[in-house]
Formats: structure tokens, C-alpha cells, sequence
């Protein structure tokens, strides 16, 4: 009695290389975790500031002690923000097709030094 030759599985189609990896590298990308608590920074558009004045103007209505203050930037436009504020802020005006309230890169404060420890431990 022949054996009948196993089937083998269809294979997933690669992935493309992770963003700044070469064909022929062996980039796998890492995860690590981050807490809603942790800071991010941000460089908000035009919009992003229409957006956080109007929503804090509606917030702050009916008092007599509030001034307005925009949100304190440095020199590159950086801001700073706890991300669950970020996403409470800003969380109902981001959607596909929509002008975002702020560019897309976002920096992760203390993550790179996490990042480049783990990547050091995995290509050991």
C-alpha cells in the first residue's frame, strides 16, 4: 500500500520589511509595553490647535477666573502630553480621511533606549 504524499500547508505571503530594513536583514519587530500613563510628544497642525482652544473654550465656559493658555511647544513645535489626554483631547477627531490634529510621527519618551536594548538582545 503507497503512502500518499502529505499536504502541505499554503504559505502566508511575506511581509514586506519593516520601515528603514533591508531586503536581506533580518528585522522582526519588536513589542514592548507601554502604559496610556507615559508621555508622548507631538507637533499639532493648525487644526489641532482650532481643535484643543475650541474644545477647552466649551469645557471652561461660564468661568470667571480661566484664561486661555495653548499648550507649551518648544522651539521644533514639540508638545507634550500624557497619551490618554491625547487621546481624550483628540481621540474623536482623528479618522481616516480627515485632516489629523497632529503629524503622525509621535515620539515615545524613554522608549528608544528600551527599544535599542531589546533589538541588542535579540540580534545577539
Amino acid at each position: 500500500m503507497k503512502k500518499k504524499p502529505a499536504k502541505s500547508k499554503p504559505q502566508e505571503p511575506a511581509l514586506p520589511p519593516a520601515k528603514g530594513c533591508r531586503r536581506d536583514a533580518s528585522c522582526s519587530p519588536l513589542w514592548g509595553t507601554f502604559n496610556v500613563n507615559n508621555y508622548v510628544r507631538v507637533k499639532l497642525t493648525p487644526r489641532g490647535r482650532i481643535i484643543y482652544e475650541q474644545e477647552l473654550r466649551s469645557l471652561m465656559r461660564g468661568s470667571s477666573v480661566w484664561e486661555y493658555t495653548p499648550p507649551k511647544e518648544d522651539a521644533e513645535g514639540w508638545s507634550e502630553w500624557q497619551m490618554w489626554s491625547l487621546m481624550s483631547w483628540f481621540g474623536p477627531h482623528i479618522s481616516m480621511g480627515n485632516m489629523p490634529p497632529f503629524e503622525t510621527d509621535i515620539q515615545i519618551k524613554g522608549m528608544a533606549n528600551k527599544l535599542l536594548s531589546d533589538s541588542h538582545e535579540i540580534h545577539r
